[in-house]
């Protein structure tokens, strides 16, 4: 049984994590700046909830050496929508942020710590075709989210270096129950609000195809990075199920929810352009298959938001 703090422990993956990880029987601690405590009202006591930022890092040490914590799933991040409006912020919480937990970790001989960088670390090089790329790609992204999170990955290899067992995976489009903001959130938004019978306009691809991995698959994922064997590599392309055209997105939300109409639109501002990626390291290395298509996600999200609409 590990003990294990989850940063952002109660936000869009956190809570299905915490989820996972109190089903396998470990301690679980949900470290969170503002907990969503509906996330996890269903875990009752079965977790301990501490609202903290992962910038103070003083707080972390105390949360940490008081529960005895020997692994961190670190998730906490400053979103995109959020890091277009205040850049610094965005360097501030994910790079800052996350230095914070490797520093504290190397203080206190944790065992591994998983974080979440995003695919939107990467940017469009000149010449690119189109073609999945992998862990070898080193355009950097100029967005101030996507540049944060680069910046994330720059430090966790001077962590590695340094004797810290950290491994970070790149997540693309994480979609699921849990939260309605961001670029996620505008993907769930829509399945919202097709379950409820409303016309739902789905999000165009960044990438030119979709690669969405549904919260709970990421949980198993990144569970399956913290507590089974090392992983050989410092950073991973989140292995989605398979690749989606806009056309097909809508095609498999027409057919979850037929009396809606259902279209594509616009990429929002603040969600760059960037490349396909090859999740092919994680599946080796790490061994974990999405369990979930996207419809029987689809699907689950939409029983889920009938449910609670019923309820109200």
């Amino acid at each position: 049984m590990a003990n294990i703090l989850v940063t952002g422990g109660t936000g869009l993956i956190g809570w299905c994590t915490a989820e996972l990880l109190v089903e396998q029987g470990h301690r679980v601690v949900l470290y969170d700046l503002k907990p969503i405590l509906e996330n996890i009202a269903h875990l009752g006591d079965r977790v301990t909830v501490v609202a903290g930022d992962v910038t103070d890092l003083p707080k972390l040490l105390h949360v940490m050496r008081n529960h005895d914590v020997d692994h961190i799933l670190h998730l906490a991040a400053f979103i995109t929508d959020q890091a277009k409006l205040d850049p610094a912020g965005a360097f501030k919480v994910n790079a800052v942020g996350s230095a914070n937990i490797f520093d504290a970790a190397l203080a206190t001989k944790i065992r591994r710590v998983v974080w979440t960088s995003s695919v939107i670390a990467l940017g469009i090089g000149p010449g690119y075709d189109g073609t999945p790329v992998d862990e070898s790609y080193n355009v950097v992204s100029r967005s101030p989210y996507g540049a944060s999170k680069w910046g994330c990955e720059v430090i966790a290899d001077g962590y590695r270096a340094l004797g810290l067992d950290v491994v970070g995976i790149r997540p693309a489009l994480t979609y699921g129950l849990g939260r309605l903001t961001g670029g996620t959130g505008i993907f769930n938004a829509a399945i919202r609000s097709a379950a409820l019978g409303e016309a739902a306009g789905m999000m165009a691809s960044p990438s030119g195809l979709h690669q969405p991995m549904y919260n709970r698959d990421m949980a198993g994922l990144l569970v399956e990075a913290m507590l089974g064997p090392t992983p050989p590599h410092g950073i991973y392309n989140a292995p989605a199920e398979r690749s989606y055209s806009d056309t097909e997105i809508v095609d498999i939300v027409s057919r979850v929810f037929p009396s809606v109409q259902v279209h594509t639109d616009p990429l929002p501002d603040f969600i760059p352009q960037v490349p396909l990626v090859d999740g092919s390291r994680a599946r080796r290395e790490i061994a974990y298959t999405p369990r979930y298509t996207l419809e029987d996600g689809i699907r689950e999200m939409g029983e889920t938001f009938r449910f609670e609409a019923s309820a109200r």
